[in-house]
């Protein structure tokens, strides 16, 4: 199954926002794994709060669910529905601070060898397996949807002023549109990547290809240094899975020198 856990926390203290609105969640949920990244958008406070919400709404749903037998697939549409009931309640409730805020949010749940996968936004999630390196979701934003709609080449969107303008957010609205992948049958070797777009966006594909070939903990701290050498103001918080051989349970003792599982949300 699962054989470890790398992740860093968003580098927000050394970039130009004051405050980190990404937030993300790696826990064992019995004997499955939940990993969730988000990120929040809404003014000074609201995005934080946005985040944090949406992936304790995550969590609460699929823990609650999990004890029954439901389709993995239901089950996750029902978290992120609940993640958006939860950040638009709160935004209704103080108007003030809070109003207009959302986030992105991308959920994979490991369960054995396979992965379910739902998502709304821009946060992305990658394969790297024999067949090489490519995105799994596809971007919920108004380029992507010029591109689905052959108006716009995927060169011409790559940079695009308007590639972060979301046409999907949980939490914007009453309700949401959510997607949900057939579920991945896994190998081991295989690696997967979810992170905001904090990373995909200054990184290049190539460049993440080739971070998540070798050894994790090395290619995590390479990314880092990219990202702190890039000129970006956004957070970026990224979270790598990489797939062993086949065991009863989720190991939970990281290998020497990597960095420590955050089995809490920020």
């Amino acid at each position: 199954m699962i054989t470890q856990l790398y992740d860093f926390d968003a580098l927000y203290e050394k970039r130009l926002r004051e405050e980190n609105q990404d937030a993300h969640l790696e826990v064992a949920v019995g004997p499955s794994l939940l990993v969730v990244v988000c990120d929040g958008m809404g003014g000074a406070q609201g995005g934080s709060t946005a985040s944090r919400l949406a992936v304790e709404a995550i969590l609460e749903t699929v823990k609650s669910l999990s004890e029954e037998p439901h389709d993995e697939g239901e089950v996750l549409g029902r978290a992120i529905a609940s993640a958006n009931e939860a950040v638009y309640q709160a935004a209704q409730a103080d108007p003030l601070r809070l109003d207009g805020m959302g986030t992105t949010a991308v959920v994979a749940w490991f369960k054995g060898l396979r992965v379910h996968v739902a998502w709304v936004g821009d946060s992305r999630l990658a394969l790297s397996d024999r067949e090489g390196f490519r995105w799994i979701t596809t971007d919920h934003t108004r380029v992507q949807a010029l591109v689905n709609s052959g108006h716009l080449t995927p060169e011409q969107a790559e940079n695009h002023p308007d590639g972060h303008i979301l046409s999907r957010a949980v939490g914007v609205d009453e309700q949401v549109e959510i997607d949900i992948l057939d579920p991945l049958d896994l190998l081991e070797g295989d690696t997967l990547l979810l992170c905001s777009d904090g990373v995909h966006g200054p990184v290049r594909d190539g460049e993440l290809a080739h971070l998540l070939e070798g050894d994790i903990t090395e290619g995590l701290t390479e990314l880092k240094k990219m990202l702190l050498g890039r000129k970006s103001d956004d957070n970026a918080t990224a979270v790598v899975v990489r797939i062993g051989a086949s065991q009863d349970t989720i190991d939970e003792e990281p290998e020497e020198g990597s960095p420590e599982p955050t089995p809490q949300p920020e």
